[in-house]
């Protein structure tokens, strides 16, 4: 992979880095900007952290043997307040962003004092080469959600998720379960919490909501998404569909098995290349690795998608008994599962089935309704059973089912709508 752009764009500029220093931003690194930037300040959020400490403001910050000392901030990545506006020509932030709880709170405030056509150089985990790779993820309005409601930065919102699905074998310093826990509860004071997970598409539309110009990106393994964003003066649009579109490059060259299912999906409901194009993407990540269960999952459900679009019916129900006979250990998977058999089910008009799938979903005692993953499939089953109930004529068991999905997704509109309707008929 070439990465010039990255080092070329920053040369002989002055910035301001959130959380350094990054080993990834030093020399012979992959990205190796340090060497090459005019001069680098620095902020962290506290004084002493899990990275470093004895920190103390001033002129003190070193991140290259070769330049002298930047200025050290000690201020929350969310709150800039020391720093006026426009002050800085690029923000440097690597493996930062998913430790805070109200993510375009913070880019705002980084935007805030960039230089008018300064750039964001971002470094993200991408949850595929993570620790949270049992994790979902999460989806833009969660965010906007949180900007909106204003959360704070000692939320622990996503704690029973977090407990549930962090993959303990692979982050060594987090110890057992109980020192894992913990840690977690003290994570405003350590910030060691990985609120969110982030995959390559997802960063982008981040970055395009916030009315950044994308200029490149590099999904990278092991576990990177790095981009590049400039901030355009006021009254100015960017124009990213060359990273959005359904066939941006980036998709087509991905190392991360969730972006590249993500690209049969989207090659699927938007071209009409039909099935050969999707095969040929379903071989390049049968290449990539191991077929792991969530992926096995994933491809039988896209396979059904296609077969049925083609109305090949038995064989679409042929990877539906496919999926029925996996047992993954991934609790979460198998609802992923039984959600997506019911959803199929319905569409299709096999109405008990679907039923007792949905009832799986709703039973499972391990899904917290408080977690992204338990309200997206419990009170989507909710919502898909009060359907399904309306559909046969059972008003009293639809209207019991529209409550409970609003319940656990209080904005969900169709429901509330249906929900009005059975109540005028009544």
């Amino acid at each position: 992979m070439n990465f010039d752009i990255y080092v070329k764009t920053l040369t002989d500029k002055s910035g301001l880095e959130i959380g350094g220093p990054s080993p990834l931003f030093q020399d012979k690194n992959i990205l190796p900007i340090y060497p090459h930037i005019k001069s680098l300040d620095n902020c962290n959020f506290s004084a002493q952290t899990v990275w470093g400490s004895n920190l103390r403001e001033g002129y003190n910050f070193k991140y290259d043997e070769s330049k002298p000392c930047g200025y050290q901030y000690i201020s929350d990545a969310v709150n800039l307040e020391p720093i006026e506006d426009s002050k800085y020509e690029f923000i440097l932030s690597s493996h930062v962003l998913e430790h805070i709880a109200n993510p375009i709170k913070a880019i705002k405030e980084w935007i805030r004092v960039l230089k008018d056509y300064g750039y964001l150089l971002m470094v993200v985990p991408h949850r595929d080469g993570t620790f949270d790779h049992k994790r979902p993820l999460t989806p833009l309005n969660h965010l906007i959600d949180d900007y909106n409601n204003s959360i704070g930065e000692d939320s622990l919102s996503h704690l029973d998720e977090i407990l549930n699905l962090h993959d303990l074998s692979m982050d060594p310093p987090a110890g057992n379960y109980e020192s894992f826990k913990r840690r977690s509860l003290e994570n405003f004071n350590n910030r060691c919490l990985h609120h969110h997970v982030f995959d390559t598409s997802s960063i982008l539309y981040l970055l395009n909501l916030l009315r950044l110009q994308i200029c490149a990106v590099n999904p990278t393994p092991p576990c990177h998404i790095i981009v590049l964003g400039q901030k355009l003066p006021d009254g100015q649009t960017p124009e990213n569909s060359k990273y959005l579109d359904v066939r941006a490059q980036w998709r087509r060259c991905g190392c991360f098995l969730t972006d590249l299912l993500k690209s049969v999906l989207l090659e699927l409901v938007y071209l009409p290349q039909g099935f050969a194009e999707v095969e040929k993407f379903i071989r390049q990540i049968l290449a990539l690795a191991p077929l792991e269960e969530k992926t096995k999952a994933n491809l039988l459900l896209y396979f059904t998608s296609i077969y049925y679009q083609q109305g090949k019916i038995s064989e679409a129900e042929e990877e539906l008994n496919k999926m029925a006979l996996l047992k993954p250990s991934d609790k979460n998977l198998l609802v992923s599962i039984h959600y997506a058999m019911g959803s199929n089910y319905e569409r299709h008009g096999r109405l008990n089935e679907a039923i007792e799938k949905f009832n799986c979903v709703i039973n499972n005692e391990s899904l917290s309704i408080h977690s992204v993953h338990g309200k997206k499939f419990k009170g989507g089953s909710h919502f898909h059973l009060g359907c399904i109930y309306k559909e046969l004529g059972k008003k009293k068991d639809a209207k019991h089912h529209f409550k409970e999905c609003l319940k656990i997704i209080q904005d969900h509109k169709k429901a509330r709508e249906y929900l009005e309707v059975l109540d005028i008929e009544s």
